[in-house]
């Protein structure tokens, strides 16, 4: 409620309590009535009614001149002014001037960078060649290939024990399978006496000669190998037959099948153009000199002693000719 309506409220409350009293004084004799306002300067004992005006009038005045919610005092401050928002203190980053003298040690210095823990010295060596292990026997169980080894596989077929890179190859065949060992040499069952007992080989016993890849001293002269020593592409071919055993296939062994593959076997194989995706397809061609889909000129010289390729698929013929299983079989992984 307003000053305004409570101080008419309180005029009409007061108006209505006097002329509640008036009504209890005029009751009797009217000729009697006292003079109840000192103001009444007629005298007649009447009672004027209540003067609100003058009331109304002070009311309204007071209601006009008073301002309690004008909000000037409260208002006039500046709580959110510009000397906080600016950040001045904060923001210039005076407080990270010290970082200056604090970077500029030299903890993490090059001193200690310009060492050379990894220095190609260490590198430089013939770490992985395995020369110096394998020439003195001391990195495992080798063939016998100079006089001067020790503890070595020797070749029996040979007078002075020691064997050919072709021997060597299939001697370290029946290292790796367990068939010979240094004190024992070779036994019975492994795959350097079989070649050797079968005339496969080279040997001084019987003797046999010209079967091995060191037979062939020529220069190759032809396909992708073109300059290489014969008797390297020979071992290359002769290796990887040994490695893949891809002579067989379905429980029978073909020479035929390191070129051919185990799905383009026999007469499949021996047609020109038919594909090929034999174990040792890549060498049986270098050695070879032909091109890779001349099925039929590769065949017809598989075996061919004069041609790399052609001296070991020969040598691995004769193995399958007699038997000599442990030539045809992959090494242990």
């Amino acid at each position: 409620m307003s000053r305004r309506r409570a101080a008419l409220w309180i005029s009409l409350v007061m108006t209505a309590a006097t002329t509640m009293v008036v009504g209890c004084n005029d009751v009797g004799d009217s000729s009697a009535i006292p003079d109840e306002d000192a103001n009444d300067s007629v005298g007649d004992g009447t009672v004027p009614a209540p003067d609100t005006g003058p009331v109304e009038a002070i009311d309204a005045t007071s209601e006009a001149t008073f301002t309690p919610d004008s909000g000037v005092v409260e208002d006039a401050n500046t709580p959110e002014s510009p000397v906080e928002d600016t950040g001045t203190v904060e923001d210039t980053g005076v407080g990270d001037t010290s970082s200056a003298v604090e970077d500029t040690g030299a903890p993490d210095s090059t001193v200690e960078d310009t060492g050379t823990p990894d220095s190609a010295v260490e590198d430089a060596g013939p770490q992985d060649t395995g020369v110096a292990v394998d020439a003195s026997g001391g990195g495992g169980l080798l063939p016998c290939t100079t006089a001067s080894q020790t503890g070595c596989v020797p070749c029996a077929g040979n007078a002075t024990g020691i064997c050919t890179p072709t021997e060597a190859a299939f001697v370290q065949q029946d290292i790796d399978q367990g068939n010979a060992t240094a004190a024992g040499g070779d036994s019975a069952t492994g795959c350097y006496p079989c070649l050797f007992m079968n005339g496969c080989i080279d040997d001084t016993v019987f003797p046999d000669t010209d079967h091995e890849c060191g037979d062939l001293t020529g220069t190759f002269g032809a396909g992708a190998q073109s300059g290489t020593a014969d008797s390297a592409l020979c071992l290359d071919t002769l290796a990887c037959i040994l490695q893949t055993s891809c002579t067989a296939v379905a429980g029978t062994s073909e020479i035929s099948n390191c070129y051919c593959g185990p799905t383009h076997d026999g007469t499949a194989c021996a047609s020109a153009g038919s594909a090929v995706n034999g174990a040792c397809l890549t060498p049986e061609v270098n050695g070879l000199g032909f091109d890779v889909s001349d099925n039929t000129d590769i065949l017809k010289n598989f075996t061919d002693t004069a041609l790399p390729t052609g001296m070991a698929n020969q040598i691995l013929q004769c193995a399958i000719s007699n038997a000599c299983t442990a030539c045809l079989q992959a090494t242990p992984p």
